[in-house]
């Protein structure tokens, strides 16, 4: 997992190409909230990304801020949160649907021993974004806001998330693509 120095020293992301780092830099902090936030993610594909228009391709990206796991039976994951959901045409991903979901989940220990999502205070959407925000991000919500409001930022993350994915599953692809925005290379 790769701790982003321009950001906040606490915002962390789900990349494959980041926990790659994470395990060569021996950030046992960084380490330890992989299984949380593939909790999360699996949450994000099973139970988020069907509100949206399926597509052939679910792919989730969590930019988070902090993982508490002081208390087993109420892990908490605070942060950014998309599912983005695509149809492959030729070599590309063409977004069909997705959206942001930013908050906090809850999670315990499963049966498995791996976690599952029990809740999630999601900051809500108008005229109410802004005092949920605060109040869900405490005394983080400054870190979260210039995640949240940082578009390269979250270009890059989205990009690392796309290409870890099409590599994990195999999907001979070469660019994605957001509808009306031209095609972008996936680094591969």
């Amino acid at each position: 997992m790769l701790i982003l120095a321009a950001m906040a020293s606490m915002t962390v992301t789900s990349c494959k190409c980041c926990s790659d780092k994470c395990k060569k830099d021996g950030n046992a902090e960084c380490c330890k909230a992989a299984d949380a936030v593939s909790a999360v993610e699996k949450y994000l594909v099973d139970e988020i990304a069907p509100c949206y228009t399926p597509g052939e391709v679910n792919i989730p990206v969590t930019i988070y801020s902090k993982v508490d796991e002081s208390d087993p039976e109420d892990v908490t994951v605070l942060g950014d949160f998309w599912i983005l959901n695509y149809n492959q045409a030729g070599d590309t991903l063409k977004c069909v649907s997705g959206g942001n979901h930013s908050g906090l989940l809850h999670l315990k220990k499963g049966e498995d021993g791996g976690y599952i999502v029990t809740d999630f205070d999601q900051v809500a959407d108008g005229s109410d974004n802004l005092p949920s925000a605060r109040r869900i991000f405490g005394d983080l919500f400054d870190e979260y806001a210039s995640i949240h409001s940082n578009q390269d930022f979250r270009d890059s993350i989205i990009n690392c998330a796309i290409t870890d994915f099409t590599i994990k599953n195999g999907l001979d692809v070469n660019y994605y693509q957001d509808y009306g925005w031209p095609a972008i290379k996936i680094n591969r």
